[in-house]
């Protein structure tokens, strides 16, 4: 279901395994939107944390300006791709979807 959103480049950054990131890999995918899915090993967790926002994991990079919070750039590029929901009762349950994965991964 891709839009016709202008091209971005994407660069998702966490862990190599699923995660904080799933969703938004998940959302990606589905808009067919291609992106970097950088997988950063723990072993060298230690020396990129003091340079990522927040020093956490994931980030997100929209034409190299990061994002922080899994959970604000899913809802971000939900809205990007027409998946956010037409009417405020279709937002309410995309946002209880986006919720409810929090406790999932």
């Amino acid at each position: 279901m891709p839009s016709s959103q202008p091209n971005y480049n994407y660069k998702l950054t966490y862990f190599d395994a699923r995660g904080a990131a799933e969703l938004s890999r998940f959302i990606l995918a589905y808009a067919g939107v291609p992106y970097q899915d950088i997988r950063v090993p723990r072993d060298q967790w230690a020396a990129l944390k003091p340079k990522t926002l927040f020093r956490q994991l994931p980030f997100l990079e929209i034409d190299g300006r990061p994002f922080g919070q899994s959970v604000a750039f899913a809802r971000l590029l939900a809205k990007k791709y027409n998946l956010a929901g037409a009417t405020d009762e279709e937002q309410a349950h995309v946002d209880a979807i986006i919720d409810y994965q929090k406790g999932e991964f």
